[in-house]
């Protein structure tokens, strides 16, 4: 049984689960408090995951795992995972149709049905652990048609600039008798992060004018090339990344 209710939503982290060690067969389970991120999926958490060492010492290893709150055991095995990937799995299993909350013995996980639905699941995450990136993925390049305004003296000599409030201002300021504002007919570029629940953007408040431009900015910046349509930021990199055991 875990130390906090997993459905109560007004509580806030850190939390605390209890999950249960084992050392050995035929020995009893042993309750261990641990440090535990609530997920989106009531009766799931998020946890560092722990194996024995020496001397039957129990460490973490670097890598995360879910816990079912009222069993205190992880409700489908996966191997190595980053953190990202067991936010994902929470996730995906509270897509189930099953209610996380009960019970381990009321979850009909021996259900023929349920239990292809949980290797899916585990196929899945598997896939996604071995190429180090999400399950689902966003598309990264935005296209702007237009996003600026032009505004200037004359046609030949224009500054572009977010609203056209300012491109108006900036060309008044600068004309003597007649000014040029109207909308860019440039394409221009933003790249972003494919991680779904990511905000990440390679450029904050500035949008590019060439592709390539953008990409090779992202590869000195750390962003990490996924295919022809995502990227991922170096933050992401990291939490869909597993430490190898």
């Amino acid at each position: 049984m875990a130390v906090l209710d997993a459905t109560d939503a007004a509580q806030t982290t850190p939390f605390s689960v209890v999950r249960y060690l084992r050392n050995g067969r035929g020995n009893p389970a042993i309750p261990v408090p641990t440090p535990a991120e609530k997920t989106r999926t009531p009766g799931l958490f998020v946890a560092p995951s722990m194996r024995r060492g020496h001397a039957a010492a129990w460490r973490f290893t670097g890598n995360w795992t879910v816990l079912h709150h009222e069993s205190g055991y992880p409700p489908l095995h996966v191997g190595p995972a980053g953190l990202g990937h067991a936010r994902e799995l929470a996730a995906l299993l509270g897509e189930l149709g099953i209610d996380w909350t009960q019970p381990a013995d009321a979850l009909a996980t021996h259900n023929p049905v349920v239990r292809g639905a949980l290797q899916r699941v585990r196929t899945r995450i598997q896939h996604a652990v071995s190429e180090n990136r999400p399950v689902r993925l966003a598309r990264s390049w935005c296209e702007a048609t237009p996003p600026y305004w032009v505004g200037g003296p004359d046609a030949n000599d224009t500054e572009l600039f977010p609203t056209f409030g300012t491109a108006a201002d900036f060309a008044l300021d600068t004309a003597a008798t007649s000014v040029v504002v109207g909308r860019s007919d440039l394409v221009w570029w933003q790249l972003r992060c494919a991680a779904p629940d990511c905000r990440a953007e390679l450029t904050e408040d500035e949008w590019l004018p060439h592709r390539g431009d953008a990409a090779d900015i992202a590869r000195g910046e750390g962003w990490r090339r996924l295919s022809a349509q995502h990227w991922l930021c170096p933050t992401c990199i990291a939490v869909f990344t597993p430490v190898c055991p």
